[in-house]
């Protein structure tokens, strides 16, 4: 509704002040489906709801671009657009003219000067992604499209806790087109390593592929801001998160919650990683030199009903696995623990000079923990600034 995103206190005058010159507000999913719809037949119309924004003008455009005014007018960098490539089984909109369809909404995009399409759904549509590309191309070549290698919400098949075989596929058939493509949805308390080793699998394929395309790593602030990809923010405060007392956090991807980190540090990551990018912005999968240390670490957590939107995970105690050290352009850190287990570790040299490392806490029954261990990174020659994240024993650059 309006009132939800422009009200006093709405979405776009209260969340994330201090960075908002430098993000777009997206409006995700479900932007463009009326109140009183249940059967949710208007997934992937593109309109603009009438009834939860009214007086937006009289033509689609029209009133696309009257939403792009009021978030310019609240600081914001552009606005996007949650983008159904298919719809619900009650939907009907494109099915027997894709061309002409998405042809319309483009020249929308266009008037209105919508910067970005988030486009998600459709796991195995890849021929409509690309007509969209080829359109995208001929009418708004200015217009960021993100596209995804959906997958649930936990890696790995009969439990290995790893990215499968076939979402790994599907990331590299995605990779090569793909002006960003996104890792999609975890959970909240297996976020890290579930990311992590999506970003390790795009990391490889675009090497090998060659392909200028950037990595939406999605909330992970810390893992974007250090490996140089795109920040996708859905994490926001429900409560007086400020004054320390907020009953939970948002985290973005659905009904999903993470009780495991402190809620205040969770918000701060996301500042500190956008004010990085500022110095150090995100880069292509082609860039540099990507590497990934053959040992595996695991992290586990046994879900609690509620806990997340996936039920078939309720009372299930899940693994998921990543590589210990991740780093692009630069050589892998050494990391030494005295005792317990080691952080997962990452690094990066941006193709502007700077340097940026990470050591990013584990998750197990007992909750999340930051694990300070003795890190020593070999940079070579000091070409930029330097950009910590996390908690270390001691970091060393030599």
């Amino acid at each position: 509704m309006d009132s939800t995103v422009f009200g006093k206190t709405g979405w776009a005058k209260t969340f994330y002040t201090p960075i908002r010159k430098d993000v777009y507000f997206l409006l995700d999913d479900g932007w463009e489906v009326p109140n009183n719809d249940p059967g949710d037949k208007y997934f992937g119309c593109g309109q603009l709801d009438s009834v939860k924004f009214p007086n937006y003008g009289t033509t689609w455009a029209e009133r696309l671009k009257t939403l792009v005014t009021k978030i310019k007018a609240e600081g914001w960098k552009g606005t996007g657009l949650w983008i159904s490539i298919t719809q619900s089984p009650k939907g009907e909109f494109y099915k027997n003219a894709p061309e002409k369809y998405w042809s319309e909404r483009l020249k929308w995009s266009k008037e209105a000067g919508i910067a970005y399409w988030k486009v998600d759904w459709g796991k195995d549509i890849d021929s409509i992604r690309l007509l969209m590309n080829a359109l995208r191309d001929n009418y708004y070549p200015e217009l960021i499209i993100e596209h995804i290698a959906g997958s649930p919400p936990i890696n790995g098949e009969k439990g290995s806790g790893r990215v499968s075989f076939e979402i790994s596929a599907l990331q590299a058939k995605r990779i090569i087109y793909s002006d960003v493509l996104r890792t999609y949805d975890v959970t909240g308390p297996l976020s890290i390593p579930s990311t992590l080793d999506r970003v390790a699998e795009i990391l490889l394929h675009g090497s090998s592929n060659h392909t200028k395309s950037l990595i939406n790593a999605e909330d992970e602030a810390y893992i974007n801001a250090t490996l140089g990809c795109a920040i996708g923010i859905m994490r926001y405060p429900i409560g007086d998160a400020e004054a320390g007392v907020a009953p939970n956090i948002f985290f973005g991807g659905g009904n999903r919650f993470s009780n495991t980190r402190p809620i205040r540090k969770m918000l701060d990551e996301v500042l500190r990683g956008v004010r990085w990018q500022r110095v150090a912005p995100a880069f292509t999968v082609n860039a540099n030199e990507n590497r990934t240390s053959p040992e595996i670490l695991f992290d586990n957590w046994k879900f609690q009903n509620g806990e997340i939107w996936a039920e078939d995970l309720y009372g299930k105690n899940i693994r998921q696995g990543a590589p210990a050290i991740i780093t692009r352009g630069l050589e892998l850190p050494v990391v030494t623990v005295t005792k317990g287990p080691k952080p997962f570790v990452i690094a990066a040299r941006n193709p502007n000079g700077a340097i940026s490392i990470a050591a990013l806490g584990r998750t197990d029954s007992t909750g999340y923990h930051a694990l300070p261990a003795e890190v020593i990174l070999k940079v070579g020659e000091n070409t930029g600034l330097i950009g910590v994240f996390g908690e270390f024993h001691s970091l060393t650059l030599t």
